[in-house]
């Protein structure tokens, strides 16, 4: 057991916590965002932006877009990765793709709303019969950062399962499905879309 206090931390909740021990950790770094497909659609931050809504919608995303900073910078309340960083320290982000990163004011989808996530997200571009679920959808990086959310995950997922069942049912192939019928599943599995 580590007694914390011998570590400089400046998170607000330890600053003043004197008897705080580290009793354990995981056993592998957590990993945000992987491999991606290239689908027949890809997910953006101006989808998350603008709460869009598409007609083969098999799934719903509420988080914003959340990217973290690459260097762990956590003072002066900044944790998040934008193009408006005022870091002075060398950031790779910052100086070769700044392109890449969300404006610090245009983070969230409008308020009380929700993006969807199009059924054309799951397909790669060059393999056939084949859905992708979770994290490696078809998405930028920034639309990664709301999507990678473990509820929407799972939402996509069930989608993907319902697709894949449907499918091997009618003897069809996954693309010959008609949404409609992935769309049907989830409503009666009382899930949104």
């Amino acid at each position: 057991m580590i007694k914390l206090s011998h570590f400089k931390i400046s998170w607000g909740l330890f600053q003043s916590s004197q008897n705080v021990y580290l009793i354990s950790t995981p056993v592998q770094i957590g990993i945000r965002e992987t491999r991606q497909i290239i689908g027949e659609h890809t997910l953006t931050a101006k989808d998350i932006l603008l709460g869009r809504k598409y007609e083969d919608s098999i799934a719903r995303g509420t988080w914003w877009i959340d990217i973290h900073c690459p260097l762990g910078r956590t003072k002066d309340n900044v944790h998040l990765c934008t193009r408006d960083c005022t870091t002075a320290e060398l950031c790779l982000m910052l100086k070769k793709h700044p392109d890449l990163l969300p404006q610090k004011g245009k983070l969230h989808p409008p308020k009380s709303d929700w993006y969807s996530i199009p059924y054309r997200c799951l397909f790669p571009r060059k393999i056939n019969n084949l859905l992708v679920a979770g994290r490696p959808i078809s998405a930028t990086h920034q639309a990664m950062a709301g999507t990678r959310i473990m509820g929407t995950c799972v939402a996509i997922g069930q989608s993907a399962g319902i697709a894949a069942a449907q499918a091997f049912k009618k003897k069809i192939l996954l693309k010959k499905l008609p949404v409609k019928n992935v769309q049907e599943g989830l409503v009666s599995q009382s899930a949104l879309f």
